[in-house]
């Protein structure tokens, strides 16, 4: 188990003190197991975002666990099921730190939670690390939170230069969700580097995350004759964005998506056909152009019968690098694997190869998508 004491000058176990670096300890005549958490939304709507995650993570343990562990010690990984919800991630992260001691925490998988739980990560002095939030704050001053995607003032700008510069797009609408950090961010890049490389957004649309009928966002939409709707949204808004498209008449009208599309509510029937030959941005393809993923890929499909999504490359990715970077570090607590995670250059990764850099940032290219006969193909990679 991971030790219950803190070097804070002889605080006792169990004392409610925030601030001292998590050691991990060694059970009487024996090595103890390497505990990390992970919070993810493993429930509600969008849950493939922390079940796609958590399988990746899984593979992973199994492997490091396969090949010796750390030091020849086990590797678990205890989870914590957020919904999503920011309230829960709060609270979830706190239960991973106080209660059990974690040496570092996983997740979430989505922006939101992610920053609601990073102000405890910050106060409690315990590396966060997300496999995919990718909202400019998560990491943004930030000293013990790290992400290991690209952020989304990078995936923004790169879907505003693939607009412009590959579909050429004149004119764009832009339909995102209100009250949702990673929504509101996105559509706010793009629509910025969109007219800075000097198309217009000529209509904006909002919508709740609970609304359930789109029709009148996308006729307005419709009304103001854009070439292309940028959406960047989750799986459920997807599956009320596509088919409702197509309902008001906008065939040819392509969406270009992000990341937040890959998930199951957009594969699936009625849906996938409604978004045929749209595009998205996002972290990672299974049939992309890194050589180091093809075992990875091979695997996964081997155990789910399909190809894995970016959220389980992401989950994989994550856990081998803090491993690596434990390998690295001067010590096993928490400030010294802060250390070593930020010190992390040329990473090889399934979705990459990539350093941490000064704002815990991954610097890599941002990968296309396109939706051609009912599946997700890579298209290209655009750097910015």
């Amino acid at each position: 188990m991971i030790s219950r004491r803190r070097f804070l000058g002889g605080v006792a176990a169990g004392s409610a003190v925030v601030g001292a670096p998590w050691v991990v300890g060694c059970k009487k005549g024996g090595s103890s197991d390497i505990v990390l958490g992970a919070i993810l939304g493993l429930s509600g709507e969008n849950s493939s975002l922390g079940v796609e995650t958590k399988e990746g993570i899984e593979m992973a343990l199994e492997e490091l666990n396969a090949a010796g562990g750390f030091k020849g010690r086990k590797i678990r990984v205890l989870y914590e099921d957020t919904r999503l919800d920011p309230n829960l991630a709060s609270e979830k992260i706190q239960k991973l730190i106080d209660r059990d001691r974690v040496l570092a925490v996983i997740g979430d998988a989505a922006s939101t939670p992610t920053l609601s739980a990073a102000a405890y990560a910050e106060k409690a002095k315990v590396p966060l690390i997300s496999p995919s939030a990718t909202n400019v704050e998560v990491t943004r001053n930030k000293k013990y939170v790290f992400r290991i995607c690209f952020t989304d003032d990078k995936q923004g700008s790169a879907a505003a230069k693939f607009a412009r510069e590959e579909l050429k797009a004149e004119k764009a609408a832009v339909i995102y969700v209100t009250g949702n950090k990673y929504s509101e961010g996105l559509q706010s890049i793009f629509t910025r580097d969109f007219e800075k490389l000097g198309g217009k957004v000529i209509a904006k649309e909002t919508f709740q995350a609970e609304e359930t009928n789109v029709l009148t966002f996308l006729t307005k939409i419709k009304d103001a004759g854009p070439q292309i709707i940028f959406a960047p949204v989750y799986p459920s808004d997807v599956a009320k964005i596509g088919p409702t498209k197509l309902k008001v008449g906008m065939e040819g009208v392509p969406l270009l998506g992000t990341d937040g599309w890959d998930g199951p509510a957009t594969r699936a029937k009625g849906v996938i056909e409604s978004i045929e030959g749209c595009y998205f941005t996002d972290l990672f393809a299974a049939e992309g152009p890194n050589p180091r993923a093809k075992p990875f890929v091979d695997k996964y499909k081997g155990l789910h019968t399909k190809l894995p999504s970016s959220l389980v490359a992401g989950g994989y990715d994550v856990l081998k690098m803090v491993i690596d970077a434990m390998g690295r570090a001067a010590s096993e607590t928490s400030d010294a694997l802060r250390d070593a995670i930020e010190a992390t250059k040329g990473f090889q990764g399934v979705t990459g190869t990539f350093d941490i850099d000064a704002e815990h940032n991954a610097q890599k290219p941002v990968t296309v998508m396109k939706i051609t006969g009912g599946d997700f193909k890579y298209h290209t990679q655009i750097t910015v």
